[in-house]
């Protein structure tokens, strides 16, 4: 029954292939999961951003909202505003079913929804109010409309801050995947050069020079040379066939000589 030995040709190979394989395979771990990260990264940086752009264009327009409200009770200027509390870039935000990404804010939405619904209504209560009484009109839009909008913009304050913190959080998180990922990948790299080259070294070593040995003293065995010996030192299946031809050249030297010396 023939063993397999630990010395064999055919172990040494599997068991340098089989490193090659799981390097690769490494590699391509390291490739998807970097790649993930990276894009989980990116879609926060995004949403960060989504967050701090629609905040800050939600303050100026409703400075400028505040503003017009204020020309039309004082000057009688056309309002121009909407009255809407869904339409205006907050609205859309705030009643958008896209999630912020952060609790704090999802919470803050719900008080900012009540808030800003409360701001747009009272444009035209404010505009009724002043057909009759300019003066309850002015002090409705100093003291309550003008605070809600204070507050509004101190809720937005708080959300750009919060923007900004989850941008800051997503490009650190992005840098270190990026930074993991190289590395990773580096290493994964550099095993499977160091595997192909021990492969490539030990296939050479160990199986093309031996053999290229055995063909050129096997050709002396064709041209009648019995003289010689293959200098192999080697247990695997190569130094057994070199092995093998020196008992057989050996034997039949011997026997060539008995034959001269009957």
């Amino acid at each position: 029954e023939m063993c397999i030995r630990d010395s064999s040709i055919k172990v040494r190979v599997g068991i340098l292939v089989i490193g090659v394989f799981l390097a690769i395979v490494l590699l391509a771990v390291c490739i998807i999961g970097g790649l993930g990260k990276i894009r989980n990264s990116n879609k926060k940086i995004s949403n960060a951003i989504v967050l701090h752009t629609t905040a800050l264009e939600s303050e100026k327009g409703h400075y400028a909202w505040v503003e017009n409200l204020g020309s039309a009770l004082s000057f009688g200027t056309e309002f121009t505003g909407s009255k809407d509390d869904t339409s205006c870039v907050l609205g859309k935000w705030l009643y958008s079913e896209k999630n912020s990404g952060s609790e704090e804010v999802e919470k803050m939405k719900e008080e900012i929804k009540r808030l800003h619904k409360e701001i747009h209504e009272s444009a035209d209560e404010a505009l009724l109010l002043n057909e009759t009484d300019k003066k309850a009109a002015e002090d409705m839009y100093v003291n309550t409309i003008k605070s809600n909008i204070t507050q509004l913009v101190n809720k937005l304050d708080n959300i750009i801050t919060i923007g900004q913190e989850m941008t800051d959080s997503a490009e650190k998180e992005l840098a270190s995947a990026i930074r993991t990922t190289f590395i990773v990948v580096s290493v994964a790299f550099l095993l499977i050069v160091a595997f192909c080259l021990l492969l490539i070294i030990y296939v050479t070593k160990g199986v093309i020079n031996p053999l290229i040995l055995i063909t050129e003293n096997s050709k002396k065995l064709a041209e009648g040379n019995l003289n010689f010996q293959i200098d192999i030192q080697s247990n695997n299946e190569v130094g057994e066939l070199a092995q093998s031809l020196n008992t057989s050249v050996s034997e039949l030297a011997s026997y060539v000589l008995s034959l001269i010396h009957i």
